[in-house]
């Protein structure tokens, strides 16, 4: 208890015994609990920061505003800061600075340890978001450790950090602080991408790390980096850059992001493991200034058109051939957009004896054409985009029926068993059935 609060609970109590009437000439009683200022005050380890709240000129904001939580960096950490930083910012001159750090460090509510959650996206005063993160029930704001959290206030509540949370750079200058990120780094300058992913805002970055390049084919990543093929990098570094800002938390299974360049990224959520684009989100919610950064195992290639992407899938060899028997191949390639539900090499199999053979013969062209067409659909449907009972016209003009049961999709009776094989000029959605005309 604070000098001022004895003082003011010694009077109530001297009034009340010498003239029966509490509190008579004795100043107001402050609350029981001190408010925010003074319970830093009371903390050795908070001396740092509570002269640089009293320089910012925060010091009757903590005292009497809120309700606020507030990371307070421990002595430690501002200790750590480069040498000479800590000094620069108690500079009169640099006033606005250290509000802008200090605000980062400050949220509006009161939230106690038991409130924080793993992957809450806090946005401070200062403007910047705070991700929470917890490990083995460690809770962690903006990368620092909470080391003392719940100090009680009238007005909040103070959590002590392990780091000073320094406002962020941009996601290029973000990116080049990450050892992990260096190729990444050195293919955004070779591509002039620089200047454009420093300055839009809001953006996400799915940023591939060094063994994500290591792990293209010997000599692509060298190739790419000539001057001559920087229209080439350019297109497909912006294949993993989207226009908005997406924490972990707002990525749910099933999602279609579009990027920069146009290309649809799939996201992908199994027992809490994010995969976009088919790579692995390995360290999420790096913030940013202008965005946020998500580092992935894989550099995610353009997409090939239809015709190739399916003769890629050892499971739709059959459908292949058979696309390729019924000169189809050409317009899987170069038309569209498509969205195809592919049968499986299984599913031909199914096929009474005799009957894929017969379809095959060049005779019987004119009706593979006619049983192929009715597998696509003019247009890009994803997964997510399909609704129970929803039907579909395909390109033979027959209509095709979509059922959606306890979460698996199946048209006309055949199951997707492999949903949103992105190309470039549609998607593929693989079932376990062929869609044979009515007879």
């Amino acid at each position: 208890m604070t000098l001022s609060r004895r003082l003011s609970y010694l009077c109530v109590i001297s009034a009340g015994i010498l003239a029966g009437v509490t509190g008579a000439g004795c100043p107001p009683v402050p609350p029981l609990l001190p408010n925010l200022l003074e319970v830093a005050q009371d903390q050795s380890e908070l001396t740092t920061f509570v002269a640089a709240v009293q320089a910012a000129d925060l010091d009757d904001e903590l005292a009497d505003g809120g309700p606020f939580t507030v990371f307070a960096p421990n002595n430690a950490a501002f200790g750590a800061l480069p040498a000479g930083a800590l000094d620069d910012l108690l500079l009169p001159e640099n006033q606005d600075t250290l509000v802008a750090v200090l605000q980062n460090h400050i949220v509006e509510g009161t939230l106690l340890a038991a409130n924080l959650q793993d992957g809450q996206v806090l946005q401070t005063l200062g403007g910047d978001p705070l991700v929470v993160s917890i490990e083995n029930g460690t809770v962690f704001v903006g990368g620092a450790r909470v080391v003392t959290p719940n100090l009680l206030a009238v007005n909040g509540v103070i959590h002590i950090i392990d780091e000073v949370l320094l406002p962020p750079e941009n996601v290029v200058v973000t990116a080049a602080e990450i050892d992990e990120l260096d190729t990444l780094v050195v293919a955004v300058d070779a591509a002039d991408l620089d200047e454009q992913l420093a300055t839009a805002d809001p953006i996400t970055v799915f940023a591939p790390n060094n063994a994500a390049f290591q792990n293209l084919p010997v000599g692509e990543l060298a190739r790419l980096l000539l001057p001559a093929n920087r229209d080439e990098l350019a297109a497909l570094l912006q294949g993993h850059v989207v226009a908005d800002e997406l924490f972990a938390s707002e990525l749910s299974d099933g999602q279609v992001l579009t990027t920069l360049s146009g290309t649809k990224l799939v996201v992908e959520v199994t027992n809490g493991t994010v995969t976009v684009g088919g790579a692995q989100v390995v360290r999420a919610d790096i913030v940013a200034s202008n965005g946020v950064i998500h580092i992935i195992d894989e550099v995610l290639l353009p997409p090939q058109n239809l015709f190739e992407t399916a003769a890629d899938i050892d499971a739709l060899d059959t459908f292949t051939v058979a696309v390729a028997a019924a000169d189809l191949d050409d317009e899987l390639a170069t038309g569209g957009p498509f969205t195809v539900f592919a049968p499986n090499n299984q599913a031909f199999l199914d096929l009474p004896v005799g009957a894929l053979d017969d379809l095959l013969l060049p005779l019987n062209q004119a009706q593979l054409v006619d049983v192929l067409q009715g597998h696509i659909v003019a247009g890009q449907t994803f997964a997510r985009d399909l609704s129970d009972g929803q039907t579909l016209t395909t390109l033979s003009g027959r209509t095709i029926t979509v059922n959606i049961a306890n979460g698996t999709i199946s048209v006309d009776g055949a199951q997707v068993v492999e949903a949103n094989i992105v190309a470039s000029n549609g998607v593929i959605h693989i079932i376990d059935a062929v869609l044979l005309p009515p007879e």
